[in-house]
């Protein structure tokens, strides 16, 4: 029996991705790397910034993956209006809140910046329970963050749908073992 119903945040319930590109594009031009936007975006979708910060840094020895990181994260909210939120996942999930289906947020984004965007829009109140990836030791493709939310709504992987966009989120919920559907935005 479905108890649960788990979501994505980044490219699932918020349009995020070109205010990610955006903003880390910024940070990255104030270490010295020069690059656009469009560029990034294939390389940063699904991915935490471990992940694809040390290859973009290539071009500037020296330089911190960390360093940007936190710089993307402090100009992040000057790219918000570049982000828009997905008003059919949202009422999916407003209708799920009537019955008696709990709901969680997993995502691999800093608690601070998923906070802000969630009020930002408010969102906040369609969820129970919120695993950021600073809530984590690892991030996505692993299901650590899934298996938390469940530990947390006090339910099984199988009792849980879990609503994903990226291969790497996909991955990470069919290695959690819950019932998975792939949202496209079509854009």
């Amino acid at each position: 029996m479905l108890r649960a119903v788990l979501v994505d945040f980044d490219g699932t319930l918020v349009e995020s991705e070109r205010a990610n590109a955006a903003a880390y594009a910024a940070a990255l031009g104030e270490h010295g790397v020069a690059v656009e936007a469009e560029a990034i975006l294939p390389r940063i979708t699904g991915r935490a910034w471990g992940d694809f910060l040390p290859e973009l840094l290539a071009e500037a020895p020296g330089t911190e993956p960390a360093a940007v990181a936190r710089r993307k994260r402090a100009i992040y909210p000057d790219f918000f209006r570049l982000i828009r939120p997905n008003e059919a996942l949202a009422d999916l999930l407003r209708a799920t809140r009537l019955g008696s289906l709990a709901t969680g947020l997993v995502t691999t984004a800093a608690s601070g910046s998923t906070e802000a965007i969630l009020d930002r829009f408010a969102l906040r109140d369609l969820f129970d329970i919120l695993v950021c990836g600073d809530h984590v030791s690892r991030a996505k493709p692993d299901p650590e963050g899934y298996q938390l939310a469940a530990r947390q709504l006090g339910v099984r992987p199988e009792e849980c749908m879990v609503i994903e966009d990226s291969e790497t989120g996909l991955a990470a919920a069919r290695a959690f073992g819950g019932h998975v559907l792939r949202w496209t935005s079509g854009t």
